[in-house]
C-alpha cells in the first residue's frame, strides 16, 4: 500500500505489517494488531482499514485484486498495493479479517482498541459498542489488555454473568470522584451510536454513566483495580497519565489490604453524603466505611431504612433497590436515611421518590459506630464540638 510516498506491506494471511519509505524499514514487522501502538504505522493502519472496510467480507474472498478508488488497489489473499492519498479514504467501519472462522470473528468482535481513560483526550476512534456481551477485552497498549464484564449475579446456586445490555455504546473512562481520591473507578459513559462522529467531550459532557443492575452507576472501583488479578497495569497506566497517582495507588491498597474482595454491590462510603443502595427484600444492610486508618463494617438494620418500600422475598426473581440519603441531624444527635429513588425490579430505572426521613440504627441496635468516626474524619473538631461529644460519649459506653 502507497501512502503519501510511504510504502505499508501488509499480509493478511500471516497477519503481519511492516512501513518502508523509499525502500528503507521504517518500522519493521508487528501484528497486525499491535500497529495501532506504532505512531506512523498507526496511521497507515488506519487508513488501510478504512479502505477494506468499503468491501464486504464475501467480496474480499472472491476478488484476488479489486479496484477501490481512483488508482488504488487490494489484493487480499497476498501483499497489497493501494496508491491512495489519506484524505481520498471514506470514514467507515473497520473489517481488516477476510478469511476467519465465525468462532473467530466473534472472538475478534470482544476486542476493543481504547487510546485513553481522559475524557478531555478522547478520540472518536475510542468510541465502544459493548452492547450484549459478556466479556470484553480492551486493547490499551501491546502488553496491555484489561477486561470488562457487567454484573454477576447468584442465581440457581451459582454466580451467572449478566451481559452489558443492549445500546451500550460510548467511551469508557476513569472517573475522580469528589468524595475521595480513594473513590474513583472505570466507568461507561452511555452515547447514542448516531453521535459517535460528534465531538467526543461534548458527547460525554451531555451523557450519563451506564447503571448497575442496582440502579446506581456501573464501575470498576479502585480497590479492585488493585488487588483483582490483570489491572494492576492499567493502574499503573492510569498513573503514567496523570489520572491518579502512586501514593493515592499505594495509600488505597494499603486502606484495603483486609478487604481485597469486595462483591460490585456493596456500599462502600468514602463521605457523609454518599448514597447507598439497599436491595429491598433483605433485613440487613452491609456497609463499608472508610477511615483515614483502614476499612470497618457497619451492618445497618434494612428495615429501617426501606420503610414502606420492603419487599418480600420472591423465588427466581431478583428485588429492586433502593437509593437512601445518609445524614446526619446535629441537634438531635442521630444518624436518618431518606429513600430518594425506588426500583420496581432489579435491573429497572430508579424512580424519584420523597420519603420521610427515618432514624438508622445498627443491625443490633443502637448508633453506627463507623458512621459517627467518618463524619469525624471528615469535619473540623473545633467546627463539631456537638458531634465530637456524641462520639466520645459512645467511646466511653465501648470502654465500659
Amino acid at each position: 500500500m502507497f501512502l503519501d510516498g510511504k510504502v505499508l506491506n501488509v499480509d493478511v494471511d500471516e497477519e503481519w505489517v511492516e512501513l518502508l519509505d523509499n525502500g528503507v524499514v521504517v518500522q519493521h514487522r508487528r501484528h497486525i494488531r499491535e500497529s495501532h501502538f506504532q505512531g506512523a504505522l498507526s496511521e497507515c493502519m488506519q487508513a488501510f482499514e478504512r479502505v477494506a472496510s468499503m468491501y464486504e467480507v464475501d467480496e474480499l474472498e472472491d476478488f484476488v485484486g479489486c479496484a477501490v478508488s481512483m488508482n488504488t488497489f487490494f489484493s487480499p489473499k497476498t501483499r497489497c498495493s493501494v496508491h491512495l492519498p489519506l484524505r481520498y479514504i471514506r470514514k467507515t467501519s473497520v473489517r481488516l479479517f477476510s478469511d476467519e472462522s465465525a468462532s473467530e470473528k466473534s472472538s475478534r468482535e470482544r476486542n476493543r482498541y481504547v487510546s485513553t481513560f481522559n475524557p478531555v483526550r478522547f478520540r472518536r476512534e475510542d468510541f465502544l459498542d459493548l452492547s450484549n456481551l459478556t466479556k470484553v477485552t480492551l486493547q490499551v497498549a501491546e502488553d496491555l489488555k484489561p477486561t470488562l464484564s457487567y454484573v454477576s449475579v447468584w442465581h440457581e446456586g451459582a454466580s451467572k454473568r449478566i451481559p452489558f445490555p443492549p445500546s451500550t455504546t460510548g467511551y469508557v473512562y476513569y472517573h475522580i470522584s469528589p468524595d475521595s481520591p480513594y473513590a474513583g473507578g472505570i466507568r461507561f459513559r452511555l452515547v447514542h451510536i448516531v453521535d459517535a462522529e460528534k465531538n467526543p467531550l461534548e458527547n460525554f459532557r451531555n451523557a450519563q454513566d451506564l447503571l448497575a443492575t442496582n440502579g446506581l452507576p456501573w464501575t470498576i472501583p479502585l480497590y479492585t483495580l488493585l488487588y483483582q488479578e490483570g489491572y494492576q497495569q492499567l493502574v499503573r497506566r492510569l498513573a503514567k497519565t496523570k489520572m491518579l497517582t502512586m501514593e493515592t495507588a499505594q495509600k488505597c491498597r494499603e486502606l484495603f489490604q483486609k478487604h481485597k474482595t469486595i462483591h460490585w454491590n456493596t456500599n462502600v462510603l468514602f463521605s457523609p453524603e454518599q448514597i447507598i443502595s439497599v436491595r429491598r427484600d433483605v433485613k440487613y444492610c452491609k456497609v463499608l466505611v472508610v477511615l483515614e486508618d483502614g476499612v470497618y463494617t457497619e451492618s445497618l438494620f434494612a428495615p429501617g431504612i426501606l420503610g414502606q418500600y420492603q419487599q418480600e422475598k420472591r423465588d427466581g426473581l431478583e428485588a429492586g433497590c433502593v437509593h437512601a440519603r445518609i445524614f446526619y441531624d446535629y441537634n438531635l444527635d442521630t444518624f436518618f436515611s431518606q429513600v430518594i429513588r425506588v426500583q420496581t425490579q432489579a435491573g429497572g430505572p430508579p424512580l424519584l421518590v420523597k420519603a420521610d426521613p427515618t432514624p438508622l440504627t445498627r443491625s443490633t441496635g443502637g448508633k453506627p459506630k463507623w458512621l459517627l468516626k467518618l463524619l469525624e474524619f471528615h469535619f473540623l473538631k473545633s467546627q463539631r464540638p456537638d458531634l465530637l461529644r456524641s462520639i466520645e460519649d459512645l467511646q466511653l459506653k465501648e470502654a465500659e
